[in-house]
């Protein structure tokens, strides 16, 4: 990991923290300030369907989807049982530019008895222009927000273009035909 990443992920968490609210005493009404934190990984979840976490400049996927829209897909696991879906901030920040994501809800499926794992969470890029984002650095970063808990994860990862496939519903399709 280069020195500057450790820096770079301590201010997005800090972003994204920020646009949530801030956690810590609250009031008791159940408003945001009454929020555990909980321990949470950045993923993804594997063919097989369980969860794998990103490793720093792990290399993840640049997705050109339907009507091209341009995003990768990632997943976190949290210690909290599952429950209601959740509201998650996406946010993923180049090497050198400023942060750009969005929110999006989240249904959350067991992982054990103490452990949820969202399902994919795809985190959109502000372009559809693959040659902008092909083999850079970047920190993805999410917030995942329940009725009584939140937390925040984020992982240094490198953009890849290895999937020459345009994925627009259960069968991408693909340059050769193939799958």
């Amino acid at each position: 990991m280069r020195s500057s990443e450790p820096a770079l992920a301590s201010v997005l968490a800090a972003l994204i923290v920020a646009s949530c609210g801030p956690p810590g005493e609250g009031s008791g009404d159940g408003g945001p300030g009454d929020r555990v934190e909980v321990a949470c990984d950045l993923g993804t979840t594997v063919p097989e369907g369980t969860f794998q976490p990103l490793e720093d400049a792990e290399r993840v996927e640049l997705v050109l989807g339907f009507q091209g829209f341009l995003f990768v897909v990632v997943s976190a696991q949290a210690e909290w049982p599952a429950g209601a879906p959740v509201e998650v901030s996406t946010s993923l920040t180049l090497e050198g530019g400023e942060p750009f994501g969005g929110t999006q809800r989240a249904s959350m499926r067991a992982a054990g008895s103490e452990v949820s794992v969202t399902e994919d969470i795809n985190v959109f890029f502000a372009s559809s222009n693959i040659a902008e984002y092909r083999d850079r650095d970047a920190v993805v970063g999410l917030r995942l927000t329940g009725a009584t808990w939140y937390c925040v994860t984020t992982a240094s990862v490198r953009l890849v273009d290895d999937d020459p496939c345009i994925h627009t519903g259960e069968t991408p399709v693909c340059p050769d035909g193939g799958t």
